[in-house]
């Protein structure tokens, strides 16, 4: 139990920890808080597909005025819960990869 363990393999823990839990955290920030605070501003018509345990998928439209108005606003509002989750699992992977690559790239050394 007195064992110590290498700083480089903490710290390697640490990294893929952060890679890993980041990403995810911010989607459910944004899926959770910021999408359905940035709607309660606009008129949307909030859609919801789907009922299961772990909940449906929800997007929100705009009547053409609303989505002339505020474009960018509105696409971000558009794409579903799934999406951004998706999204964030691709920031996951590619955070990973480049982690990776930067390993082999620039090796410590012993």
């Amino acid at each position: 139990m007195g064992e110590k363990t290498d700083p480089r393999a903490r710290r390697r823990f640490r990294v893929q920890t952060l890679i890993g839990v980041s990403p995810l955290f911010i989607g459910t920030v944004i899926n959770g808080l910021i999408r359905p605070a940035l709607a309660r501003e606009l008129p949307l018509t909030e859609r919801r597909v789907g009922g299961s345990v772990r909940g449906s998928d929800r997007w929100w439209e705009a009547d053409a005025e609303t989505a002339a108005d505020h474009p960018v606003l509105t696409a971000f509002l558009g794409l579903s819960d799934g999406a951004i989750g998706g999204i964030c699992l691709l920031a996951c992977v590619v955070l990973g990869l480049g982690a990776w690559l930067w390993g082999r790239r620039y090796p410590k050394s012993a």
